[in-house]
C-alpha cells in the first residue's frame, strides 16, 4: 500500500509541474517534508532535516566544517522545541573548530 502511494506521488511530481506550475512546487514541498532524507544540507529547506539530526547525531554531515554550518542553520532557522534548541549548542561545542552562533 505504501509503495503504491509512493509510486502515485512520484508520478504526480513528474506530471503536475508540467501542467500546473505552482501546484507542482506544493507537491514537491510535501514530498520533501515527508522524506527529509531527499534534502541536502545545502538546500534552502535544509532546516527540515534538523529534528532528525538532533535526534540522531549521525545524520549531521561528516566533515566538521559542514556539520558546524548545519548546526548553525538548525540553531538559527529551524522551529524547534526547547529541548531541541539546546541540543545543537551541545553538538556545536563538541565539534572541532565550531563556535556558538
Amino acid at each position: 500500500m505504501l509503495l503504491a502511494a509512493v509510486i502515485v506521488l512520484s508520478g504526480a511530481l513528474l506530471v503536475v509541474p508540467v501542467f500546473s506550475g505552482g501546484v507542482g512546487f506544493l507537491l514537491v514541498g510535501i514530498f520533501r517534508a515527508l522524506f527529509p532524507s531527499t534534502i541536502n544540507w545545502g538546500d534552502k529547506d535544509a532546516f527540515m532535516k534538523c529534528s532528525g539530526a538532533i535526534a540522531d547525531p549521525r545524520k549531521w554531515p561528516n566533515a566538521p566544517n559542514y556539520a558546524c554550518l548545519a548546526m548553525h542553520l538548525c540553531a538559527n532557522e529551524a522551529v524547534l522545541s526547547e529541548d531541541q534548541t539546546k541540543a545543537p549548542y551541545g553538538q556545536i561545542r563538541k565539534t572541532p573548530g565550531c563556535q556558538d552562533p
